[in-house]
């Protein structure tokens, strides 16, 4: 007897070892999920913020052309009285010719008033070119200010997924780390039951019973233990999760980056899907086991057709920003964009089930 519980004290210390090295993991993957949660969120209330400045810009932009409006409206009135003044000082010359002698000082003064009104007529006009030039550019600024705001809005959504799918993984994993926790601790309370049942075999029988009130308090807590499986076909991997999470926004940058130079009429070349951060880390896992499924395939395809849309953007509005195509290639550029992320996902969820092929 005293020789089969030194076994199972044995047994069990190699167990709570086991269980020290899983509760560790766990522990490491909380404080890794907590550390993602909170890049997450500090990313989510800066594009919170970068979205609002577009929105106050528009609204700006807005004001001036309102204001430039107005401008218009006021050079008219002037334009119409120079115009007015122009005939009235014609209309006087000719009374003042009329005269004779005697009218030869006011023609002089009307002729001035002529002068004068055509003066300003012109200047009228030049103002007037002006301003409608301001205004043109005005409208492009407008424009522009609402792709930006369009944009901020699509990163604002995909942030927040994000933030809530490392929320629920941060919670999913605290869970487990409370669980481990427990089991560690009963663990342990076996453990030091063995040795006092190997060190005292006069009392097996009353710690016989102990053990066996201990193990059933194990059985209740992992049964009240709850994991959300629901999640484990895609985040297996927390460091695929990490660096496909970064690689997303990183893409998202990449658009937002090359649109904010648009309007000016220049032409640039953009990365190509090999030179960018995704391009780097497909070309670094292509040996991978997840880089077998047709999956892998669709991202090559879609991660192509972002950058290849973004470089016709460019070309295209260099030309005439004004083209019926950009809003198509705008659009284009979207979707595809929104196909690399849904690729990615599908990737992860296929790395996880793999990796339970394997375990069997």
């Amino acid at each position: 007897m005293s020789a089969s519980a030194t076994q199972q004290a044995a047994s069990l210390e190699e167990t709570a070892a086991a269980i020290e090295e899983i509760t560790a993991t766990i522990t490491q993957t909380d404080e890794k999920t907590k550390k993602m949660l909170q890049i997450a969120k500090e990313l989510e209330n800066t594009s919170v913020k970068d979205n609002e400045l577009a929105h106050k810009t528009g609204k700006s932009m807005q004001d001036i052309n309102q204001a430039t409006n107005d401008i218009v409206d006021a050079i008219t009135i002037i334009d119409q009285i120079a115009f007015q003044t122009n005939i009235l000082s014609l209309n006087a010359a000719v009374e003042a010719a009329t005269a004779g002698e005697a009218g030869k000082g006011f023609a002089v003064v009307a002729q001035e008033v002529r002068n004068l009104a055509s003066r300003s007529a012109e200047a009228a006009k030049e103002i007037k070119d002006l301003v409608t030039y301001a205004q043109e550019k005005t409208k492009e600024g407008n424009q522009t200010a609402d792709m930006m705001v369009e944009s901020f809005n699509f990163l604002n959504q995909r942030v927040s997924e994000v933030t809530n799918l490392v929320t629920e993984v941060s919670d999913s994993s605290n869970e487990q780390k409370l669980g481990i926790q427990q089991i560690n601790d009963v663990i342990n309370q076996l453990d030091r039951a063995t040795q006092e049942n190997a060190n005292a075999s006069e009392v097996v029988s009353s710690k016989a019973m102990s053990l066996n009130e201990l193990s059933g308090e194990l059985v209740s807590i992992v049964n009240r233990t709850s994991f959300d499986k629901s999640r484990t076909n895609s985040v297996c991997d927390v460091n695929l999760v990490f660096d496909t999470t970064k690689l997303k926004l990183d893409h998202i940058l990449f658009k937002e980056t090359n649109f904010e130079k648009i309007g000016n009429g220049k032409k640039w070349q953009v990365k190509n899907h090999h030179e960018c951060d995704l391009g780097k880390w497909i070309e670094a896992h292509s040996s991978e086991v997840f880089a077998k499924d047709s999956n892998w395939q669709d991202l090559l395809s879609v991660h192509e057709l972002v950058h290849k849309g973004v470089q016709d953007y460019i070309d295209v509005d260099s030309i005439d920003k004004k083209d019926q195509r950009l809003y198509s290639i705008a659009n284009g550029i979207e979707n595809s964009t929104t196909k690399v992320f849904e690729c990615i996902d599908r990737i992860k969820v296929q790395n996880c089930k793999n990796s339970e092929l394997k375990s069997f």
